[in-house]
């Protein structure tokens, strides 16, 4: 008989309660990971998704949390009796107290798979933090993405990291009477709305994703929310906000998050001049580290100009997490959207390649 008191708990973050609950378990973990904050998270992926949490704990103390959204499975407007979950977009998944012990985990795990089982979750997919999550999940972990991180170095160190022909945008940006302005801990509800201006602009040139339209009421309540932990930088040009990014903080590194720039000013260079003003007040607060993020894939376009800045410094690895709980069920759901698809040769390890779950393709 174990002498360990075990509580596992599910929250509904849907009500009051379940968001207090939530709130006190991240406070109870003591990490103050910023892509965990409740207002970050509470974005709805599909109008019926449910955004709920797991809470474990021994001994009355929190030791693991992690926000999901549980995602009914409807297959060509057919509501079918199984359920999906995917973690919330970012470095999410669970968040854990003080370091990631083996035999904790594995059994957070299975008091998930556990519940899984009993609400009739066919998959699961996880995008894990850069906290070691992914240690010991029981799925299938699969490397996503590299993403760029800088040490913030002396200046003299950053600026040998940086790419040659980099070096002289930069030079040039800093010739073009550009401003730039860091606005934490007192951010008016005026600079969430230019932040948001240049952003949305940003997005319907990029002809970006329905997931990546945010309202500007979810960024305010985001930012009033959580001063501790984000910041807005913005380049203006005679007095024009023209260049911007949103950044998330813990206490030593900062994240580049979401942003954007006019393109009538692509030409001076603004988000050039705001990176390199960024790793100066980072390194005045006494940050360590700089995330600027990755790509779209590895090595392309948009991540081979992030790892201009920093050369020579060791990537992160962002790992997602694949889980097929219920075969049957998924080769039925597959077989519904792909009648074509051999769906006789998937087995639970049929996660790693392509798009997953394959039911939601169509």
């Amino acid at each position: 008989m174990s002498l360990v008191e075990e509580d596992f708990r599910v929250f509904d973050l849907s009500d009051n309660k379940g968001i207090s609950e939530y709130k006190k378990a991240l406070k109870a973990v003591g990490n103050h990971w910023p892509y965990h904050r409740y207002e970050l998270l509470n974005v709805r992926l599909h109008e019926e998704a449910k955004l709920m949490c797991f809470v474990y704990s021994l001994d009355r103390k929190v030791k693991v949390v992690m926000p999901f959204y549980m995602r009914p499975i409807t297959v060509k407007d057919q509501k079918t009796a199984y359920f999906d979950v995917t973690s919330p977009w970012g470095y999410t998944g669970p968040l854990y107290r003080g370091d990631i012990d083996e035999k904790l985990a594995k059994e957070f795990w299975g008091f998930v798979d556990q519940w899984y089982a009993e609400n009739k979750v066919v998959t699961e997919f996880v995008r894990f933090n850069f906290l070691n999550s992914h240690l010991y999940y029981s799925g299938h972990t699969v490397h996503t993405l590299y993403n760029v991180r800088g040490e913030l170095k002396e200046d003299d160190i950053i600026w040998d990291n940086i790419q040659s022909k980099t070096k002289n945008k930069i030079r040039n940006a800093y010739k073009n009477n550009l401003d730039f302005v860091m606005y934490h801990g007192d951010i008016s509800e005026d600079k969430v709305k230019e932040f948001y201006d240049i952003y949305i602009s940003t997005m319907d040139r990029n002809q970006a994703v329905d997931t990546f339209y945010h309202t500007l009421d979810y960024f305010r309540q985001f930012v009033a929310n959580n001063l501790d932990c984000c910041a807005i930088g913005m380049v203006y040009r005679d007095g024009k906000a023209v260049s911007t990014e949103l950044f998330l903080m813990t206490d030593d590194t900062i994240f580049s998050f979401l942003g954007g720039t006019f393109s009538d000013y692509f030409k001076y260079r603004p988000n050039d001049f705001l990176k390199m003003e960024t790793i100066k007040w980072a390194r005045e607060k006494g940050l360590g580290f700089y995330v600027i993020g990755g790509g779209l894939k590895d090595n392309d376009s948009l991540y081979q100009y992030k790892k201009k800045f920093f050369r020579f410094d060791k990537d992160l690895q962002f790992f997602t997490g694949r889980k097929i709980l219920n075969i049957e069920a998924y080769r039925e759901l597959v077989s519904m959207v792909l009648p074509d698809y051999p769906v006789e040769e998937f087995t639970t390890d049929s996660v790693s390649e392509g798009y997953f779950p394959k039911y939601r393709t169509s």
